[in-house]
């Protein structure tokens, strides 16, 4: 017989990040805003989020379609100008579905107008090195935000949700393996060397959650059964 003792952990919903022109910021993202109340594997890390992605509207209500169009141009081509400038700010075009580097983006394909107000969204994300905690670095994006500034009957603002950045998620593989490796061991002491224990899902990617406002759980998905008959 055999009895199960760990469960493959639920999916999460986690976005994909399109490819970033800096490798630092090829990630994938999860919400950061919101504690995840999940149950997660019996063996995952805890680590500091590497930064964090903010979604920036930008906005005109300006009358005529026009100056709403030219309006929005100009304050994209300021974002253009502003991007690389300060080396713990990227911005993207779109969202975090569909992310294209500012100077490939076409500002004409970002701008949804819907007869009355145009808007259009950017992708920033903000390195946490050297930060404090999560408000430091909100307080990072809102200065790079201001110097946005206003043209015409212009309006930028962040979205309410946020999504943490990890850099290299796989760099905790050897890690989780390790405590795997040391959970075996400890269970083969209780219920003896000759015990069948089977553990699959290992050759699934590393993958993370958010548990607070800048730190994140790291796991890979697996299952762990004990065959109590040894086979």
């Amino acid at each position: 017989m055999r009895i199960f003792i760990a469960v493959l952990c639920a999916v999460f919903s986690i976005a994909a990040a399109a490819p970033a022109a800096h490798a630092q910021y090829d990630e994938i993202v999860v919400s950061g805003t919101r504690v995840n109340n999940r149950t997660f594997p019996p063996i995952s890390v805890e680590a500091r989020a590497d930064g964090v992605l903010f979604s920036l509207s930008l906005a005109s209500a300006s009358r005529d379609p026009a100056a709403r169009q030219s309006e929005l141009s100009r304050l994209f081509a300021r974002a253009r100008e502003l991007d690389g400038r300060d080396a713990r700010v990227r911005l993207w075009g779109g969202d975090s579905w569909s992310r294209v580097p500012l100077e490939t983006a076409v500002v004409e394909e970002l701008i949804d107008d819907d007869g009355d107000a145009a808007e259009l969204s950017l992708m920033m994300a903000v390195s946490a090195e050297g930060l404090a905690d999560f408000a430091a670095v909100r307080r990072h994006a809102e200065s790079f935000r201001a110097q946005l500034g206003e043209v015409g009957r212009t309006e930028t603002w962040f979205e309410d949700e946020q999504s943490l950045i990890v850099n290299d998620p796989s760099a905790k593989r050897q890690t989780l393996l390790q405590a795997l490796k040391a959970e075996m061991e400890a269970m083969r002491a209780v219920f003896g060397p000759s015990v069948g224990l089977h553990l699959t899902g290992l050759e699934g990617a590393v993958q993370y959650a958010s548990t607070g406002p800048m730190t994140v759980r790291l796991y890979v998905p697996y299952t762990l059964s004990v065959d109590d008959e040894g086979n």
